[in-house]
């Protein structure tokens, strides 16, 4: 057998065992590209691979299926590109398209941003540094052991939260009712901006695990937040994350908390139409998850913060510059790991049940892809391997710049 025939035998194995597995899972789709898959689904998924490998490999290719193959995989990767949909932000809807309607937009337009802009900013500032103060001050000067000044602090910042969404006219729909905190029990939610920790805090105060932030985020987190005794990580650390994760299992299991522990396992904030995978990490803790989802009405397009593309301020101005901003809020009963269930499975599981309840759609794509940068390296790889699967490559010289010659013509 030549080179080049073993190089088209590869390529065709490879292509039916594609064709196979997208064939054996039809069954557990999800929408366009998305699957839902259990443990028990595994032995059905090996019948149905079986039944596709036999039927895909009677099926003779040539090298015009081949290149077939190939295109139709760029161009789904073009079209269905699963993972950034989950982060482009929305645009508002154009409806000034007629002179009366231009009319009352210009009217609106100067009301958003001369009256109620202001307003609302003054509102969030004074609540803001006001009560940034007082919480400063009661941890400053009351003892710990001090018997109210932890109900205190709860009251003020639970105040404070309440100011910050008086400020953006935040309508919040409260579904289901709030379960109780107690010892062993922690809350997750879905992330679509840093105001999801304001919006649930106005309802009861939580603590929180969150990434650490510089400028004003970080003046926030170092004065209001320390209310409610946060744990804060920086994800660069590998050792932070370490010492994070026995924090996070000890305030769960800490007898002395007030209040409960919010968790946003995905890490990042999703555009309010989508989930990303759950972190396993308060879902292997042993203890009983409360499930939060929260969904914004579609008028609300400017809520989902993507911190690529503007900073913490510029992202308020979007909101004091909405009409209102509508939330929807649902706690659901709390769960528990079942037995034989893996960490991994008992968060996506939690995923669906929250995506579910949000109408959101379900991505089991790692949240972190959205800040790696694609090197040139990565991308001359995956040229080359679309360039061997094609059988056009006879010699790689170097392995970060390859060069090639190629056929001179179809077979």
């Amino acid at each position: 057998m030549t080179e080049e025939t073993s190089k088209e035998n590869i390529q065709i194995n490879h292509q039916t065992l594609k064709s196979a597995l997208t064939s054996a899972l039809d069954y557990c789709k999800l929408g366009r590209y998305d699957y839902v898959l259990t443990a028990n689904d595994i032995p059905k998924i090996q019948k149905q691979l079986e039944r596709a490998l036999k039927k895909h490999s009677q099926e003779p290719q040539t090298h015009t299926d081949v290149v077939a193959n190939c295109v139709s995989g760029f161009a789904n990767a073009l079209v269905q590109d699963s993972f950034t949909e989950c982060f482009k932000s929305g645009n508002r809807v154009s409806y000034n398209n007629t002179p009366f309607l231009y009319f009352a937009y210009t009217i609106g337009v100067l009301i958003r941003y001369c009256v109620l802009l202001p307003v609302r900013a003054v509102i969030f500032f004074a609540n803001l540094l006001f009560f940034a103060f007082l919480i400063v001050g009661i941890l400053i000067v009351c003892p710990i052991d001090c018997y109210w000044r932890k109900r205190v602090l709860l009251f003020l910042f639970n105040l404070t939260c309440k100011g910050m969404c008086l400020s953006y006219s935040t309508v919040t729909r409260i579904h289901g009712e709030v379960p109780k905190h107690k010892s062993g029990r922690i809350f997750v939610g879905n992330h679509t901006s840093t105001m999801d920790f304001a919006v649930l805090c106005q309802i009861t105060p939580f603590s929180v695990i969150a990434q650490r932030h510089p400028g004003f985020m970080g003046f926030v987190q170092n004065t209001v937040c320390k209310a409610v005794d946060p744990v804060y990580f920086d994800r660069k650390d590998a050792k932070d994350k370490k010492k994070v994760a026995q924090l996070l299992r000890d305030r769960t299991f800490d007898k002395t908390a007030q209040c409960p522990l919010l968790v946003f396992p995905e890490g990042v904030c999703t555009n309010n139409k989508f989930s990303v995978q759950f972190k396993k990490g308060a879902f292997d803790l042993g203890a009983e998850v409360c499930p939060i989802a929260i969904k914004y009405s579609e008028s609300s397009n400017c809520m989902y913060q993507n911190s690529k593309k503007m900073g913490f301020l510029r992202y308020l101005i979007s909101l004091w510059t909405q009409w209102a901003l509508i939330a929807d809020v649902w706690f659901m009963p709390a769960v528990c790991i079942q037995d034989g269930e893996a960490a991994e499975d008992f968060a996506h599981r939690v995923q669906l049940m929250i995506s579910k309840q949000a109408g959101l759609t379900p991505r089991q794509w790692d949240g972190m892809l959205k800040y790696v940068q694609i090197s040139q390296k990565m991308i001359d790889e995956q040229k080359e391997s679309y360039a061997r699967q094609l059988g056009l490559i006879e010699r790689q010289i170097d392995d970060e710049n390859f060069s090639a010659s190629m056929t001179g013509s179809a077979q």
